[in-house]
């Protein structure tokens, strides 16, 4: 059977998310400082639009489906928009080429509100293993959401700095997110990435931001 060449395209892509680069991954970070990132999913390793619908988050949650099984539910979703606005976690390399060049031992504490719903075990291995490695946590279970559903303001900034206080007060940390709102007690601390995902400009400012904590903390 014929493969459409334009699908056949996207799912390359999106299995290039998964492609180990050992000559990266395989970066020495002993002797660098730790710096922790904290790390939204939808709207910055990939489109929006790529992200699970909640019943997705809680299927996967109560082992009612696998890990391939969301991949594939993912997979379906983004057909239903539309091939054009990208692939699961097809941002991982450029972000993770960023990261690997930082002069930062960089560790994610994840941040995504798929967290509210899937084990951080399970979600570590929904990540490309570029990313995956770096992972040492995630943030605390309290709700971001009122009554209604809306984001409450500055939510996910206040329980990053508890997640700090408790594990690493000594340390700097910034987050990736493409919802300011999360983060506006914390807003100098945020590099803001935008639906389609983390681009060339986002990883521009990722890069300033941590040049120049480094020089902040030579000085």
């Amino acid at each position: 059977m014929d493969t459409n060449p334009s699908i056949e395209k996207y799912i390359h892509r999106f299995l290039e998310a998964y492609a180990a680069q050992e000559t990266a991954r395989d970066v020495s970070t002993g002797s660098k400082r730790p710096l922790y990132l904290g790390l939204d999913f939808d709207g910055v390793l990939h489109h929006a639009f790529c992200g699970p619908r909640s019943d997705h988050c809680q299927k996967l949650g109560a082992g009612e489906i696998n890990a391939i099984q969301f991949l594939a539910a993912l997979l379906l979703k983004v057909q239903e928009y539309g091939w054009e606005v990208g692939m699961p976690f097809d941002r991982t390399h450029a972000l993770a080429d960023v990261l690997d060049a930082s002069p930062f031992d960089v560790r994610i504490v994840i941040a995504t509100s798929w967290r509210l719903e899937i084990a951080l075990d399970d979600l570590v291995s929904l990540m490309p293993a570029r990313l995956a490695r770096r992972v040492v946590g995630m943030l605390d279970l309290d709700s971001e959401f009122d009554a209604n559903g809306y984001s409450l303001p500055g939510a996910r900034g206040q329980l990053m700095a508890r997640w700090m206080a408790r594990h690493a007060p000594q340390s700097p940390w910034v987050a990736l997110d493409d919802t300011p709102e999360h983060w506006v007690d914390h807003s100098d601390r945020l590099v803001e990435t935008h639906m389609a995902g983390v681009d060339q400009s986002a990883l521009a400012a990722l890069r300033t931001v941590m040049e120049n904590l480094a020089r902040a903390r030579i000085a």
